[in-house]
């Protein structure tokens, strides 16, 4: 893996800008990439993408790998997320920011291993947990797809609103999954379906099937009108499996979610 590799997972068809960087956490390397929304203002970056995806694994960032350029004034992005870093620290040891022209062998390695805990557990649960189609004749497929997704769920990283979510994402790497991660300036955070999305971006899959979402504390979980756009995008990506505080579940196509989504062809990069 080289930063001209990862780049090319970037998802920008309105921009054509390609971000790429890594996250050092205590447990492993975080990818991220860009990915853009035609909702421009929802548009995950590299940076936050990765330290979403290192924090909502359970982890701590203590390194920030990103490719050298020539300009050496940092981005407001980059800006951002020094100030957040100090302030994660505390006057402790600081998140060291590294720039390269080529990623260290020691990190590619790690990047050969999906960081990611949803995968991990699909990969040792075995082949009934590669679809997320419901099936009643197997009740018993979607009781440990809750159960996944409720230990799951306490990896989020939520110190503003003490409101866990997850997801499970099903693309053509396997199940990925994301739970939200939340920041001071609540923008810059990410809902667990979005944390998702860019998971198996940056990773180089392929969103398709279904998605499966959980909000423990919420008796009707429904995702955001920002991750409702955002799913909305995706043309492989059919189903959206809402598992209620109820017990219940319910399945919807994700072209309902949301009714008259916004699309502009004209923005799209030529």
């Amino acid at each position: 893996m080289n930063w001209d590799l990862l780049q090319q997972h970037n998802y920008s068809p309105y921009s054509g800008q390609l971000e790429a960087c890594l996250v050092v956490g205590a447990s492993g390397v975080y990818p991220g990439v860009r990915v853009e929304n035609i909702a421009y203002p929802q548009t995950i970056t590299a940076l936050q993408g990765a330290i979403g995806m290192c924090l909502g694994s359970g982890d701590q960032p203590l390194e920030i790998w990103q490719p050298e350029r020539n300009e050496k004034t940092p981005s407001a992005d980059e800006l951002f997320w020094k100030q957040w870093a100090q302030k994660l620290t505390k006057g402790k040891k600081n998140i060291i920011w590294n720039y390269s022209d080529s990623i260290p062998v020691e990190l590619t390695e790690s990047l050969n291993e999906m960081r990611n805990p949803l995968h991990v557990a699909q990969q040792n649960g075995g082949s009934e947990m590669t679809s997320l189609f419901i099936d009643a004749v197997q009740p018993e497929v979607d009781r440990d797809r809750r159960k996944l997704l409720e230990e799951v769920a306490k990896l989020a990283y939520i110190p503003q609103s003490n409101f866990p979510v997850s997801a499970l994402l099903e693309t053509d790497k396997g199940l990925i999954g994301g739970v939200n991660v939340e920041f001071d300036l609540w923008n810059f955070g990410l809902c667990a379906e979005r944390n998702a999305i860019h998971t198996a971006i940056a990773y180089g899959a392929r969103p398709s099937g279904s998605i499966a979402i959980f909000a423990p504390k919420s008796q009707l979980c429904s995702p955001c009108g920002m991750c409702r756009q955002t799913l909305g995008e995706w043309p492989f990506l059919e189903r959206a499996l809402l598992y209620h505080g109820d017990g219940s579940c319910s399945e919807h196509r994700i072209e309902d979610l949301l009714p008259l989504h916004f699309q502009a062809t004209t923005l799209r990069s030529e």
